[in-house]
């Protein structure tokens, strides 16, 4: 991925993530964007792979990816049977492991969310990463893991009280 390709995805990504964080405000839900900023060289980029925080809440880290896919924010009509999560690597490499992922179609905003405690159900699978232009391990979830941001809501809340 060039710089300027990097710039722009991870650009997108943080957007996604201040979606997420405005729609928690929104509902009373404190969450905390955490500021883009731009891995300087390769050792920047580990750094960034080892401590990144997409959203920061009183239970702990959301992760937020964006997906191509158009679904709504009803998890039971998820278009496909399965979901990427997130690369084995990058997953694995996180000090802190967020307690969930926000998936934010860029077609509908809609959220579906992967709690994190589904993942001993999560499978590994070799995929051709377009964007980056090679195969890597992939963290694949089952549609019936995912559950809805009103779901995710009500667990923060509770988690609060």
């Amino acid at each position: 991925m060039t710089g300027g390709d990097y710039r722009a995805a991870f650009a997108l990504g943080h957007s996604y993530s201040r979606y997420v964080t405005d729609r928690l405000n929104e509902v009373g839900v404190n969450a905390e964007l955490q500021p883009m900023e731009f891995a300087r060289d390769e050792a920047d980029r580990r750094r960034f792979t080892l401590h990144e925080k997409d959203v920061m809440t009183s239970a702990g880290v959301l992760e937020v990816k964006s997906s191509s896919r158009v679904f709504t924010d009803d998890p039971f009509d998820y278009p496909a049977p399965t979901l990427i999560v997130d690369t084995l690597h990058g997953f694995t490499s996180k000090i802190r492991k967020p307690i969930a992922y926000c998936m934010v179609s860029q077609k509908t905003n809609a959220i579906v969310v992967v709690p994190v405690s589904s993942q001993p159900s999560w499978c590994v699978q070799n995929l051709y990463d377009r964007h980056r232009e090679l195969y890597d391990d992939f963290l694949i979830a089952d549609r019936r893991v995912l559950r809805s941001f009103g779901d995710l809501v009500e667990w923060l809340r509770g988690k609060h009280s």
